[in-house]
């Protein structure tokens, strides 16, 4: 999604049904309550995605959906390893994982395990830059 002004890219994740299992409701709220609090950390965050709004989908008082608007990282680690169009080399992979280490050394520092972390979380851009997400 392009926002029609600043003209940035911002990813959307659609949460549907979300309210219908408790469990995801509860996992959806601590996914937010911890992004929101990573987000407002400082400006130095360079390591995980940002929540920049929250829109809720329907009447605000009997809500189903809701819209998570985050930074737009255009690839993630899984997509990377498995194109073999890309040139991917040594020192690239030297570059990435220390990003990852770094990323992974902040979220220990506030006091946030992530309990899923994989290639499809990582997300990379054409600079070797990562995000955790």
């Amino acid at each position: 999604m392009r926002h029609r002004i600043t003209k940035k890219e911002y990813a959307v994740k659609y949460i549907k049904d979300f309210t219908k299992h408790e469990a995801l409701s509860l996992a959806t709220l601590r996914e937010v309550i911890i992004l929101r609090k990573l987000t407002q950390m400082s400006s130095a965050n360079v390591f995980t995605i940002k929540l920049h709004d929250i829109i809720i989908a329907g009447d605000k008082s009997n809500f189903k959906s809701i819209f998570l608007v985050m930074d737009y990282m255009p690839g993630d680690l899984r997509n990377l390893m498995t194109n073999t169009a890309l040139m991917f080399d040594e020192s690239h992979a030297i570059i990435i994982l220390y990003n990852i280490l770094c990323s992974i050394s902040f979220l220990h520092s506030a006091n946030v395990i992530h309990r899923d972390l994989k290639p499809a979380n990582i997300l990379v851009n054409s600079t070797c830059e990562i995000r955790i997400c």
